[in-house]
């Protein structure tokens, strides 16, 4: 990770380290709670994996951390900033998606494609998840008139808490 493109790199790092164990992940994100030998194991297995994986210039900024849980918090402080500056930028994000309309050029697929670019920014701040029905409702909102029948003819036959955003 050479400090672009944050985004990406924290999902797939979180991945990986919940793939290597649950156990290594939740030490990374709650930090060492007990001391034991286990937790350290897995502290020490997560900051090898973390610092592995960073370029010369972000591991420099970052190697003196104690603990995975630390590492973890100042490179996410470093690329993400705050927590004020996080719920700030969760906040223009939620301006954005309340006033997100389907552009007049634009077929349902491609107003989907991008909603679901800015739905994703939002939930990668892990403030607040937008969950499947408010985006199932955003999209019907978003339509365009032309595409209302559509609209009519799903909140007819589906029941919306069932359906995923995919299926609409």
């Amino acid at each position: 990770f050479d400090g672009t493109v944050f985004q990406r790199w924290k999902i797939l790092m979180k991945a990986h380290l919940q793939a290597t164990g649950l156990e290594v992940w939740i030490i990374v994100r709650e930090g060492i709670k007990f001391k034991m030998l286990k937790e350290r194991q897995h502290d020490v297995i997560a900051k090898n994996i973390i610092l592995s994986s960073l370029s010369d210039n972000v591991f420099n900024r970052v190697y003196a951390c104690e603990s995975a849980h630390e590492l973890w918090k100042t490179i996410k402080e470093n690329h993400e900033g705050t927590d004020d500056v996080t719920n700030e930028r969760y906040h223009v994000f939620i301006d954005r998606l309340n006033s997100f309309k389907q552009l007049d050029d634009e077929n349902a697929e491609t107003m989907y494609s991008r909603l679901n670019i800015l739905v994703n920014e939002i939930n990668s701040l892990d403030v607040k998840k937008i969950k499947d029905l408010e985006l199932i409702r955003k999209i019907l909102h978003s339509l365009r008139r032309p595409d209302y029948d559509l609209v009519t003819t799903i909140l007819y036959e589906k029941e919306l808490n069932t359906m995923t955003p995919n299926q609409v």
